[in-house]
């Protein structure tokens, strides 16, 4: 018995060395059909003429991790596309859209890596060298002392002539110490100052800021909550702000300022202010209520979805006049410790939307109530010229027979139908059936049956998250 075992022990122990050799033989095979597929295989991406693979490495560039300095830096469009072959890292190096933006975070680098002299700067100089000619965006996040003020100055100074757009954080450190003021800024056109400093406007001297750059236009002023004349700008220039404001002085300093998103950080009482130049106005959250110093008759855009209370809006609108074609506003849902008025949003907006209703052309709800969304088509009746509504940060469950409904009603009207929730939480369409409004053509068929007719009528219909539309999957 023990013997016949033996034998069959041995006879597997040969057909194991004789698979192992066929096994072997076998990649031996596969190996050289693969180098002679490579040898004659033509990929279509690597006969590209060298122009047009620059130009696909350039729109790339939004597709990857912005270039943020430690951070990103291996996932970066000009890194990745520069490890992928010495080909590619060629045409890489000699693509100017792949390095004209460089932002860094001096103050994550290491202590030994800013300490030692130049290393930074040379770093940035070859970056930003294989951007010839093209503008650059330049951004330094430097909030302590990792890299001095002074070098960081130098480092403005050498590249001012190229700089289109620069961002400056620099915590509580001087911003008047960059030189801003003594830069050369032929192209400039927009920046992100954040700076904690404060300025005094009567014990320190004003802070000059971009004096020559002619194409400048745009401020975004982060971490900074004084009044803005502290900082002398051509203000006159300025067609479009971003920031924190104490007071109305940005509307007299700036005359030609087109879009403003602010925050007003003083309960105060101002003097009513007419600019004449605002079109858009966006109110950020926090904010106090503005709009009751201001007449704005060119506004076309207002968004005060944030506002605590609607009771100056009528009279803003009245006194303004404006020609607004799009108006963002909250419902009675969203709740603010501030709001003590007894009269809800939407019963203002009753009041307040016929002041607009020759122009308005989108409008636009966050925070809605079940009563505010059967109220909805009490709100649009006097407003002819509505082509867009959207409801967005919906926390309600909605009303899909009364969605469909009004849909029907307003779809030779409408253009555009928008529901956004701000979570994955979304109605199942599919497993709900309706028969459609009384008194219409309409067939029995489920709730997205019901919102796809509508859709192929020519109506954009979006419901789900910001980026995902669940009635197109």
């Amino acid at each position: 018995m023990s013997s016949h075992l033996r034998r069959r022990l041995a006879e597997l122990d040969a057909q194991i060395v004789e698979q192992k050799r066929v096994l072997e033989e076998l990649q031996h095979t596969r190996s050289d059909v693969e180098r002679e597929l490579h040898a004659t295989a033509t990929y279509p991406v690597v006969g590209l003429p060298t122009d047009i693979t620059a130009e696909i490495f350039g729109h790339c560039v939004q597709v990857f991790e912005p270039v943020l300095i430690p951070y990103y830096y291996t996932t970066s469009a000009p890194i990745v596309i520069s490890a992928v072959c010495r080909a590619w890292r060629d045409i890489a190096l000699a693509t100017p859209a792949l390095w004209s933006h460089l932002h860094i975070f001096s103050c994550s680098l290491a202590t030994q890596v800013v300490s030692e002299s130049g290393l930074v700067e040379g770093f940035i100089d070859r970056w930003l060298t294989r951007a010839g000619n093209r503008p650059l965006w330049l951004g330094f996040d430097s909030r302590n002392d990792n890299l001095t003020l002074r070098r960081l100055r130098d480092i403005i100074h050498r590249w001012s002539h190229r700089v289109e757009y620069i961002h400056l954080d620099i915590g509580d450190r001087d911003i008047r110490l960059l030189g801003l003021d003594s830069a050369n800024f032929p192209l400039l056109k927009g920046a992100t100052l954040g700076c904690d400093h404060a300025l005094s406007p009567i014990t320190d001297f004003s802070g000059h800021i971009f004096d020559n750059a002619p194409q400048f236009q745009e401020l975004h002023m982060q971490y900074w909550w004084g009044t803005p004349s502290v900082f002398m700008l051509a203000w006159g220039q300025l067609t479009k702000f971003e920031g924190a404001i104490s007071d109305l002085e940005l509307f007299t300093l700036a005359p030609n300022l087109t879009e403003l998103y602010c925050e007003l950080t003083a309960d105060d009482s101002f003097p009513i202010i007419t600019h004449r130049s605002l079109i858009t106005l966006k109110l950020d959250p926090y904010s106090f209520d503005i709009v009751q110093y201001l007449t704005l008759p060119a506004l076309r855009s207002l968004d005060v979805a944030h506002l605590a209370s609607y009771d100056s809006l009528e009279s803003f609108l009245a006194r303004s006049s404006p020609p607004l074609i799009t108006l963002s506003v909250h419902g009675d849902a969203q709740e603010f410790e501030s709001y003590e008025d007894d009269a809800e949003s939407f019963d203002l907006l009753l009041r307040c939307l016929p002041l607009v209703a020759g122009t308005l052309e989108d409008l636009e709800f966050s925070s809605v109530s079940d009563k505010d969304m059967l109220s909805i088509p009490h709100i649009l009746h006097p407003l002819p010229n509505i082509r867009t509504v959207s409801l967005v940060d919906l926390e309600v469950p909605l009303n899909l027979r009364f969605l469909v409904d009004f849909l029907y009603e307003r779809f030779d009207k409408l253009r555009s139908f928008k529901v956004v929730w701000p979570s994955n939480v979304f109605p199942f369409l599919e497993g709900t059936t309706y028969a459609g409004p009384p008194g219409t053509q309409v067939y029995f068929d489920t709730i997205i049956g019901h919102l796809s007719q509508v859709a192929q009528s020519g109506m954009d219909i979006h419901l789900g998250t910001a980026d995902k539309n669940y009635l197109s999957m």
